[in-house]
């Protein structure tokens, strides 16, 4: 037992002291990436830190204050609510009250109580001709009548619905629990879906008569039940707290019907709140209460509403940590990338600053350094440099391009003499493309010499393909003498070959050479009808995405040359072939350079 325990206690030690040892290990790893971080990025990772900080704790308490603005509305929207229900029932409360009192005061009526010793003969035509109207025409009037009676000590036999003996009240549901008062008294029977306002008629303080109007239940309470939903609920009490009225559709939210409004309204407050008013008619109370979920629901919303600018705020806040921190460093970061630059080689100094502060004294020191670098470097190496460069230049001038033309000339002549044309052929044509391309050192030609120049290389890859394409040419002799710079053309008419003709299986292949006048400009024009590509792919080709260079140098040289309006543009489809437009400026043409 002791050993068991005694290895337990050794295990939990050892976890502990390796979960403490994991947590210093994290913490120097993380102090670790912030230390060989860049500069700029703790820069913006402080000035974001320190912007969202405040606009957290601020956005936090504004929340805070509109979530509690959001309740009060909510209550107060509640109270409103029901205030203008209670109103509605009111004011159809009061239409009855009206119309009881007009009822209890009619002449008619009060000629109907008095008289107690009456035939029946007459009585019935009084009931018939006075009574009947004063009691069914209002109904027609007033669709939440059911029907009005008047109980009477004068009347012996009951007629119709509307006349009753008094004696005939006792039976009905709402007589008990009436008060010898003359005021109007109002009953509820929610099984029964009836209301009922009865007004008791004394004479020498003995009850004489009673008027009574039953109303339709549903229609009553029909404003209540219009401002219920699937979050909310009402209930309607009378002074002494018995249920009248109850309705929710909430769910978990069931009451029985024997409970009084004490005990509902303890349920109501474990999961909803409530408001109420009192009736100015009658004795009746009004509640009306809500979900806390659903009161929830409306400040979600208002969080919803608030996620999207709190989030712009952190971006605008991101995008000036960035900005600043950018202007902040970038005279640093030119400064580190200079020393680089002077690290792998370079002695030229790119990076300058006019700022009196930390860091314009960090460059012009650095500047001022490499500038007595570089002085000491030309007293030192320049002149030893320059002797060895005399020694090379005047090394490569005893390679006399003429012995390489004169090489190329007796192989000619002994294939000649060999008969072996095609080798003569190919000579001739290797000797003129060296003569044009190296064009005795100049680097403008004219265009006719270009010409030759392609001329001779398309004879040499003829040659090497078996004449398995076509070459036609479309040549403007006004254009001859213009000048361009050598060997642009080459490398266009290349890729035109190994690309294009060579990978697509047409049997007749071609390639389109133009040389044309275009205004001030001269435009060649390459074409192929070999296997195309897509036109975002060709216009890469003039990028630096392309992979090879031979298109992306030639580009370059021209607008170098010429100006950012000149330069190559390719046009290409699928299995349809690529063309390669070449335009620069006539000799004497206007522009930039």
């Amino acid at each position: 037992m002791f050993l068991i325990s005694a290895g337990v206690s050794v295990n939990i030690t050892e976890a502990v002291r390796n979960h403490t040892g994991k947590e210093p290990e994290r913490m120097n790893r993380l102090r670790k990436i912030l230390k060989n971080m860049k500069y700029r990025h703790k820069l913006t990772i402080l000035l974001v830190v320190t912007s969202l900080v405040p606009m957290t704790v601020l956005a936090l308490y504004s929340h805070s204050r509109q979530s509690t603005m959001v309740r009060s509305s909510e209550l107060e929207d509640m109270q409103s609510i029901v205030e203008q229900t209670k109103e509605s029932i009111d004011s159809q409360t009061a239409v009855y009250t009206s119309l009881l009192n007009y009822l209890t005061y009619s002449p008619d009526i009060e000629e109907i109580i008095k008289e107690k010793n009456i035939d029946n003969y007459t009585a019935y035509e009084k009931y018939t001709e006075i009574a009947d109207p004063l009691l069914s025409v209002p109904k027609s009037y007033h669709d939440a009548i059911n029907r009005i009676q008047l109980f009477a000590d004068s009347i012996q036999v009951e007629h119709e619905y509307t006349l009753v003996p008094l004696d005939k009240m006792q039976e009905e549901w709402w007589s008990e629990g009436l008060k010898d008062d003359v005021r109007i008294q109002w009953r509820v029977n929610r099984d029964r879906k009836e209301v009922v306002a009865v007004r008791m008629i004394y004479s020498n303080q003995k009850l004489d008569a009673a008027i009574c109007i039953s109303l339709d239940y549903d229609k009553i309470f029909q404003p209540l039940t219009n401002i219920l939903t699937d979050e909310n609920g009402g209930i309607v009490t009378d002074k002494n707290d018995t249920i009248l009225y109850s309705k929710t559709k909430l769910p978990g939210l069931e009451f029985d019907k024997k409970e009084n409004a004490e005990t509902m309204l303890a349920k109501i407050s474990q999961s909803c709140v409530y408001t109420k008013t009192e009736s100015e008619e009658n004795d009746w109370v009004f509640y009306f209460y809500k979900s806390q979920e659903a009161i929830s629901g409306s400040v979600r919303r208002l969080l919803l509403e608030e996620i999207p600018l709190i989030l712009a705020c952190g971006l605008i806040i991101l995008f000036l940590g960035l900005a600043f921190s950018r202007i902040f460093t970038r005279k640093i970061e030119e400064l580190t990338r200079n020393m680089d630059q002077v690290n792998h080689g370079s002695r030229e100094v790119t990076v300058s600053s006019d700022s009196e502060d930390e860091v314009g004294i960090l460059v012009n020191s650095f500047r001022n350094m490499m500038d007595e670098i570089n002085r000491l470097i030309d007293e030192v190496y320049v002149n030893k440099i320059a002797l060895k460069e005399y020694e090379l230049k005047a090394l490569q001038a005893q390679i006399n391009p003429h012995f390489l033309y004169n090489t190329l000339s007796m192989m000619n002549w002994m294939a000649i003499r060999s008969n072996q044309m095609d080798i003569s052929k190919v000579t001739l044509a290797l000797s003129t493309f060296y003569r044009t391309a190296l064009s005795k050192g100049e680097d403008v030609v004219t265009v006719e010499n270009c010409i030759q120049n392609m001329r001779a290389y398309l004879e040499i890859q003829l040659t090497m393909h078996d004449n398995s394409f076509t070459v036609d040419w479309d040549i403007d002799p006004t254009i001859k003498n213009e000048k361009m710079p050598k060997l642009l053309l080459q490398p266009v008419v290349e890729n035109a070959i190994e690309h294009g003709i060579d990978e697509t299986e047409n049997e007749d292949k071609r390639i389109f050479l133009s040389f044309q006048g275009k205004g001030e400009d001269v435009e060649i024009m390459v074409r192929d009808n070999g296997l195309g590509m897509e036109q975002e792919k060709a216009e890469k080709l003039v990028t630096y995405q392309a992979k090879g260079y031979g298109l992306q140098n030639v580009n370059d040289r021209i607008r170098l040359l010429y100006g950012e309006k000149y330069g190559i543009q390719i046009f290409s489809e699928p299995n349809k072939g690529t063309t390669v437009v070449m335009k620069f400026p006539k000799e004497g043409g206007n522009h930039e350079m």
